[in-house]
């Protein structure tokens, strides 16, 4: 484990992992941002077309995979085999890298008690299926992940799993509007991107804020004399000041 990091910092949530070093949603991208001190981490889920919950942005598999097809007319059997190692952003130095399915994270977040994982279900996947379909799906191995919060631009997968974790939404757009909806959600946390936000504090809330993506040290600082609480970062290494060498 690394030093502390510093503490006038908002806390650093890896989105998608160390995803600027690494394969996003990988889980050597979730375990290099454990090394680096991380204590939040995020990741997307879909469903493969047998209904398997794996790592995984996107719909088209064509960006991480660099193979055509959708994950959601793909079978857990076929997509297994596939490398995600992202080849037209890193080549062929992950290329041995395989899709991690939902269980696969949920082992690896055993062994690290201590942290957070913002567990993204991405509306594609509760458009295609059902959110009933998709929460069966994933109900078991978010329950054996340690800390849990589930993550999602949809508020009805969100209002469904309340009763049994942790929940953050993922504001569509920061409005008047929105906030009132979030006041009646009542999330843990709420995400919103830095882009959407307008200047000035921001609101108040039951909530802690979530402010992606942000690239630097100072903003991170100054989105903490806002009232942002965490920030999200793909390369949570350079707020914190550190090469992104590998791991040792």
């Amino acid at each position: 484990m690394t030093d502390s990091m510093p503490i006038d910092l908002p806390a650093i949530v890896a989105h998608r992992g160390w995803a600027a070093r690494y394969p996003e949603n990988s889980l050597a991208a979730i375990e290099a941002a454990i090394w680096l001190g991380l204590r939040y981490v995020e990741f997307d889920v879909q469903l493969t077309a047998d209904g398997v919950p794996v790592l995984f942005h996107d719909v088209s598999l064509e960006r991480i995979t660099g193979r055509p097809g959708r994950i959601l007319d793909t079978r857990w059997a076929d997509l297994a085999h596939l490398s995600t190692g992202e080849p037209g952003r890193l080549g062929n130095a992950f290329s041995r890298i395989r899709p991690a399915t939902l269980m696969d994270a949920a082992n690896l977040l055993s062994r690290h008690p201590g942290v957070t994982a913002f567990v993204e279900i991405k509306p594609e996947s509760l458009a295609h299926f059902g959110s009933h379909a998709v929460w069966e799906a994933c109900r078991l191995p978010v329950g054996e992940i340690p800390r849990p919060v589930v993550t999602s631009f949809d508020r009805a997968i969100l209002e469904q799993v309340r009763a049994e974790h942790r929940i953050a939404w993922v504001l569509p757009e920061y409005t008047d509007a929105t906030l009132a909806s979030a006041r009646r959600l009542a999330p843990r946390y709420l995400f919103c991107n830095v882009k959407r936000l307008p200047a000035g504090p921001l609101a108040d809330g039951t909530w802690e804020w979530v402010i992606y993506e942000i690239r630097t040290a100072a903003a991170a600082l100054r989105l903490g004399e806002r009232g942002a609480g965490l920030v999200e970062a793909m390369d949570p290494a350079a707020l914190l000041g550190r090469p992104a060498a590998d791991r040792p």
